[in-house]
């Protein structure tokens, strides 16, 4: 289903690298990054995405504004459009993608690869086929097996 995919952005980040790192899971910026779609500047029209994924992440009135302009992003207006996760000084950029690796980490890579899935493929229906979707997932009661499971049993002896 896939692992999680973490961008790490500095400098400029404009239109064939902004369409690729909107693929990613999630997005750490540098305040030095700059976004932009320059597309409509040549004449072409974007082939990787960014007409479908940009107003899924800041609506289509604000989508068509970026791409339309051309305009800058500064990192700190990026990250309040909700186009980055998170913003950090440049020489922080490496160590925050690293530490969010490791948050990531710590849990459980098939419920995390699962999570991804429903979270895409939910993207792409309504509400009610998504809910169905999770349901399908979850089966009735939880009983997490492997390494879930202990951390389980190691919780509930510490009560």
């Amino acid at each position: 289903m896939g692992k999680p995919v973490i961008a790490a952005v500095h400098g400029y980040c404009f239109t064939g690298s902004f369409e690729l790192v909107m693929c990613a899971d999630i997005i750490i910026a540098a305040e030095s990054a700059v976004f932009a779609d320059t597309h409509a500047r040549f004449g072409i029209i974007p082939g990787g995405g960014q007409t479908q994924r940009l107003p899924r992440i800041v609506g289509p009135k604000k989508a068509k504004e970026i791409l339309f302009t051309c305009e800058q992003i500064p990192a700190k207006e990026a990250e309040r459009l909700g186009l980055v996760n998170k913003v950090v000084p440049d020489d922080k950029l490496e160590e925050a993608a690293l530490e969010m690796a490791g948050k990531i980490l710590k849990n459980i890579p098939e419920a995390i690869s699962t999570m991804k899935y429903l979270i895409n493929q939910g993207m792409k229906t309504d509400l009610e086929h998504g809910l169905n979707l999770e349901d399908q997932y979850h089966k009735g009661p939880i009983v997490p097996k492997g390494e879930g499971r202990t951390r389980i049993e190691a919780l509930l002896k510490r009560k």
